[in-house]
């Protein structure tokens, strides 16, 4: 995958995102992390960053609790801690698009 990171800025994804759950809200949309991770993951890729979304777990006897996130080689700055999960998946899933994964 090409790294044309250059010719786009975090603000310039965030507003697409923003756009995007604006849009998505006239059709009931839920605005969520989840949402906003995969959004961002697919704008990243179609701009070249081997982007990848992270969602992260944890279950109990009367709870659920979960987020999502994405990374990127190099990126981002200041990530969720992965370890604070009892589990992650990554998507796209490494196997079926091989290339850069993040290390868990």
């Amino acid at each position: 995958v090409a790294d044309h990171s250059s010719q786009f800025t975090p603000h310039d994804i965030e507003k697409a995102v923003n756009r995007a759950m604006k849009f998505g809200a006239v059709f009931g949309g839920l605005d969520s992390c989840l949402s906003r991770a995969v959004i961002r993951c697919r704008i990243m890729r179609e701009k070249g960053l081997e982007a990848r979304v992270l969602f992260g777990l944890n279950k109990n006897s009367t709870a659920l609790d979960g987020h999502s996130w994405v990374v990127w080689p190099n990126g981002p700055e200041n990530p969720p801690n992965h370890n604070s999960w009892s589990s992650v998946q990554v998507f796209p899933s490494p196997e079926k698009f091989p290339g850069w994964e993040p290390s868990l």
